[in-house]
């Protein structure tokens, strides 16, 4: 959960100061997997280890913020600042006083 500082040409959803909550789970939306409410599957966001086969160092899901290159090995949700591929997929807007009243 966080405060949306910037947002690219695409993200029309959201704008700047807005406060988001964002998934660990990275998703496209557009393939198979996502089309059917899968996220945790995406066969784009995690290209080079992407596969059915399940495997210890192939054959990963989708990709996933914070965690190694087995799953596109995006920077951490807990970060200070993280970039979210597919915002407008992703980020979901909730209500500020929430956001600011479990972070006094």
């Amino acid at each position: 959960m966080g405060v949306l500082e910037e947002g690219g040409p695409e993200v029309t959803k959201l704008k700047k100061g807005d406060c988001v909550v964002v998934p660990f789970v990275i998703a496209c939306g557009q393939c198979f997997f996502c089309q059917q409410g899968y996220h945790p599957n995406c066969e784009h966001t995690n290209p080079d280890k992407y596969g059915p086969e399940g495997d210890l160092l192939k054959g990963k899901g989708g990709g996933l913020f914070g965690f190694t290159d087995l799953y596109g090995g995006y920077s951490g949700g807990q970060a200070e600042y993280v970039r979210v591929p597919k915002a407008t997929l992703e980020c979901s807007r909730r209500n500020s006083e929430a956001y600011f009243a479990g972070n006094n």
